[in-house]
C-alpha cells in the first residue's frame, strides 16, 4: 500500500521533492523519487505489505524495457498471473504484486487490467512509446487524482498536494452543490476545478510529448462478468484467504451485523489470529449507541477472540477530531460516522495493527438496506415520466415516508433520479433557499453498466443496487474507509467487495430477480449465524450527531458565521438551521452538519 505522486512540465519535479512527505502517511516505510531523462519525475511512499523487503520499493523500473511503475494498492491474484508469465519465459526478482503489473502491462498490454482482482490505484510509464497509463480499480477502493495543461501534468493519491503545486485553483461550485444534495462529491469531479478524479474502472493514457490525454477507457472486471456458478461461502472464504495472507495476525471490525460477523466465523473456522474492535457511544443520550458494541463482544467471546470495545468521542472532543477528519479525507464527506471511524482506526493503529478486515460492501451485492425491500414492493404502481411528480418530490421534503414512497413508485426504476431519492440529504428548494448561486445541475450517477449484464430493467431492488455498488460504494464508502484508514498506516480490505464474490453473488441474485433481499441468500449460505447474537435491527457504525450537536453551540455559531467569508449562504437561513438539533429536526441538522464540515475544508485548503 502507497501514496504515489509524479509529474512532468515547468515545476513539476520541484513539486513531487517539496510534498511527498504529505503522504507518508500512507506509506510510512519507504519513500523514494526517480526523475527520468525525458523529465518526468516520479515518486512513491510505501507501506510495505507483499514482499516487505527493500527490492520492491518503488518506483520500480523493469531493466529490459526502461518501463517503470508506481502502484498504491493490493492485486490478490498476481501469484495467477506471475505464473502465466512464467511460463512465457518471463523472469522476476521479487516476490511483490508491483513487479508483476509492471511486467504484465508491458508484455501483455493494458487488456490485462481488466483481469485483476484486487485495490488498485497506479501510473505506468511506458518508455518507448513516451505515454503514461493510469487506472484505478473497479469500485475505486483507492484514489488517483490529476491536473493537466499545456504545460505541466501531475498527479498524486491526494489533492493537498496538487492544491499546493497548482496556485489559483478555483472552487468547484458544481461541486459544493453535489456535497449540499448528497454530502460526498462524485467522480470525476473535486472540489476544485481542473483537479480531476480518475474514474473508478477508468484507463487513462497521456502522450508526454503533448502533454494530452489521448484516450480514456472504462472496463469491467471479468471476474464479475464470467463469474463461476461457485458456492457463496466458498467463494467468500477464498476472498478472506488471499487478504490475509503472509500476515500473522489482523484485526477485524465487528460490528455485531451480518457481515462482519460471517467474516468473524470464517476467521475462527481457519485458526487466524484475529482481535476484534467495536465502537460504544455510551454517553450519549440514546440507549440504541450501545447495541452493536454489547452484540459484537458476545459474538467475539463465542469466536474466542480478543476483543476491545473502543468508547466513541464525547462532545467535547468534536472540534479536534472534526479538523484531523478533514485533513484525512481531502474532500468534505458529512457521515459523521467517519469521526468515529477516526477514533477506531487510531486504536487499532496504537495495538500495531497494519491489516483490518471489514464488512463493507455486502449490503449492495445481496440486498441489505430497508431501499431495497421498499423499491421492491412499489413495483405494483405503473411508471412514466412526469415531470409534475419530479417537480413535487424535488421541492419538497417528506417527512410523510408513505407519500413519498408512493410518488417514487411513479418514476422508472432504472432512472438516475429514482436512485437519487433515496439518497439525498439536502433538496433543490433547501439548498437554494441557504445558496441561490449554485450552478442548477445534477450529479453524475454510475452503474447502469451492470444492467446491461444482467438485464434486470424492471426489478427496484436491482437498480439502486447496481448504482449503489458503482457511485455510493466507491464515492462515499470506500473513499472514506480508505482515507482513515491510511491516515493511521493501516490497509483495510473488504473480501465481500472481490471481483469473485460480487459476481457469484449478482448471479445468485439475478436468478431469483433480486427479489430476495435482506440478504436472505447471504444468510442462507451460513445457517449458524442463528446460533450468534447478531442483532435484528443493527444501526451499523453510526454516530450520534444529533447529541454532539447539541452540546456544541459554539461549534455550531463559528461554523455559520465564518462560511459567509468564503461563499454567499444566506445568514437568515442559517440562523433557521442553528437550532434545528435541539428542535430534533432531522432534516436540517443532516444540513447543518453538512455546513460545518464544510467550513471546516475551506478553513484548511483555501
Amino acid at each position: 500500500m502507497c501514496g504515489i505522486v509524479g509529474g512532468i512540465g515547468e515545476g513539476s519535479s520541484e513539486a513531487v521533492n517539496k510534498y511527498i512527505d504529505l503522504l507518508d502517511r500512507r506509506g510510512p516505510d519507504n519513500r523514494t523519487i526517480r526523475t527520468l531523462s525525458n523529465g518526468l519525475t516520479l515518486g512513491s511512499t510505501r507501506l510495505a505489505m507483499t514482499d516487505p523487503l527493500p527490492r520492491s520499493n518503488q518506483p520500480m523500473v523493469e531493466a529490459s524495457t526502461g518501463n517503470m511503475i508506481v502502484f498504491n494498492g493490493e492485486i490478490y491474484n498476481y501469484k495467477v498471473i506471475r505464473k502465466d508469465l512464467s511460463s512465457a519465459g518471463i523472469a522476476f526478482d521479487t516476490e511483490s504484486d508491483t513487479e508483476v503489473l509492471l511486467k504484465a502491462i508491458s508484455v501483455l498490454g493494458t487488456n490485462v487490467i481488466s483481469t485483476l482482482e484486487g485495490m488498485f490505484s497506479f501510473v505506468f510509464f511506458d518508455k518507448k512509446r513516451n505515454i503514461l497509463v493510469m487506472a484505478r480499480d473497479y469500485l475505486g477502493k483507492k484514489p488517483l487524482y490529476y491536473f493537466s495543461d499545456k504545460n505541466k501534468f501531475f498527479f498524486a493519491s491526494h489533492t493537498e498536494i496538487i492544491n499546493k503545486y497548482i496556485k489559483g485553483l478555483k472552487l468547484n461550485l458544481k461541486s459544493i452543490k453535489t456535497y449540499l444534495e448528497l454530502g460526498y462529491l462524485i467522480d470525476p469531479a473535486t472540489m476544485f476545478e481542473k483537479v480531476i478524479s480518475v474514474m473508478p474502472g477508468e484507463i487513462v493514457t497521456i502522450d508526454l510529448d503533448s502533454l494530452v490525454i489521448i484516450r480514456s477507457d472504462s472496463f469491467i472486471p471479468s471476474s464479475i462478468l464470467n463469474s463461476e456458478d461457485a458456492n457463496i461461502s466458498d467463494t467468500l472464504k477464498s476472498a478472506l484467504r488471499e487478504r490475509v495472507e503472509g500476515h500473522d495476525k489482523f484485526a477485524i471490525s465487528l460490528s455485531g451485523g451480518v457481515d462482519s460477523s460471517i467474516l468473524a466465523l470464517e476467521s475462527a473456522k481457519l485458526g487466524f489470529n484475529t482481535q476484534s474492535y467495536s465502537m460504544s457511544w455510551s454517553h450519549s443520550d440514546k440507549d440504541r449507541y450501545k447495541h452493536d458494541s454489547i452484540s459484537a463482544k458476545k459474538i467475539a467471546s463465542m469466536l474466542g477472540f480478543e476483543h476491545r470495545t473502543i468508547e466513541m468521542p464525547k462532545p467535547e472532543k468534536l472540534d479536534l477530531i472534526l479538523s484531523e477528519y478533514v485533513h484525512a479525507m481531502g474532500e468534505p464527506n458529512s457521515n459523521p460516522t467517519g469521526l468515529s471511524m477516526m477514533v477506531l482506526y487510531s486504536e487499532i493503529a496504537k495495538d500495531g495493527h497494519r491489516l483490518v478486515i471489514t464488512g463493507d460492501g455486502a449490503d449492495e451485492i445481496f440486498g441489505g438496506y430497508e431501499r431495497y425491500k421498499l423499491a421492491n414492493q412499489l413495483k405494483v404502481f405503473p411508471k412514466f415520466n412526469s415531470k409534475v411528480v419530479k417537480e413535487i418530490i424535488e421541492r419538497n421534503e417528506f417527512n410523510n415516508r408513505v407519500l413519498k414512497s408512493y410518488l417514487l413508485s411513479t418514476v422508472p426504476h432504472n432512472s438516475d433520479f429514482f436512485w437519487l431519492n433515496w439518497h439525498l440529504i439536502g433538496r433543490k428548494n433547501m439548498i437554494k433557499k441557504i445558496i441561490n448561486e449554485l450552478p442548477d445541475s445534477n450529479p453524475l450517477i454510475y452503474g447502469g453498466e451492470l444492467n446491461m449484464v444482467y438485464g434486470c430493467d424492471k426489478t427496484g431492488a436491482a437498480q439502486l443496487m447496481f448504482r449503489d455498488l458503482k457511485t455510493w460504494l466507491p464515492m462515499e464508502s470506500n473513499r472514506k474507509l480508505d482515507r482513515i484508514s491510511m491516515w493511521h498506516s493501516i490497509e483495510a480490505r473488504s473480501p465481500f467487495q472481490s471481483e469473485r464474490v460480487i459476481g457469484s453473488g449478482y448471479r445468485n441474485m439475478n436468478d431469483v430477480n433480486f427479489s430476495k433481499v435482506n440478504k436472505e441468500i447471504l444468510k442462507n449460505a451460513y445457517p449458524e449465524l442463528k446460533k450468534l447474537p447478531i442483532l435484528s435491527s443493527k444501526y451499523g457504525f453510526i454516530s450520534p450527531l444529533g447529541y454532539w450537536l447539541r452540546n456544541n453551540p459554539e461549534l455550531i455559531e463559528d461554523s455559520l458565521e465564518n462560511i459567509t467569508k468564503y461563499l454567499p449562504f444566506s445568514r437568515k437561513e442559517l440562523d433557521l438551521l442553528s437550532s434545528s438539533a435541539k428542535n430534533f429536526n432531522f432534516v436540517q441538522f443532516k444540513m447543518l452538519w453538512s455546513l460545518i464540515v464544510l467550513n471546516r475544508w475551506l478553513v484548511i485548503n483555501t
